[in-house]
């Protein structure tokens, strides 16, 4: 139900244009001014490929979704970078 909810919030905003780089991604989806600080200070501190970087910020598009938000916000881009370093600590541990 709530994915469905975040499917119907998804499709009433503007569809997002495909090949575009990052800032205009981020400026097209609404983040917050604190949430690009935040992008801007993980990518430095973190060595983020621009493809990571745009994961991230797919990912909290879609947190930003479920919680029925227009913007995304630190909250959004934090947990979606939180899981992204979950995924990446468990890639390690099974690498031989």
């Amino acid at each position: 139900m709530e994915v469905e909810r975040a499917r119907q919030f998804r499709s009433q905003r503007s569809e997002p244009v495909r090949d575009s780089t990052l800032s205009d991604y981020v400026t097209r989806n609404n983040f917050t001014d604190e949430a690009r600080r935040f992008l801007d200070q993980a990518a430095r501190t973190f060595t983020l490929s621009g493809r990571a970087l745009r994961k991230a910020c797919t990912v909290a598009r879609t947190i930003a979704d479920l919680s029925g938000s227009e913007e995304v916000d630190l909250a959004s881009i934090a947990e979606s970078m939180q899981y992204r370093n979950d995924w990446m600590d468990s890639r390690a541990n099974h690498e031989v």
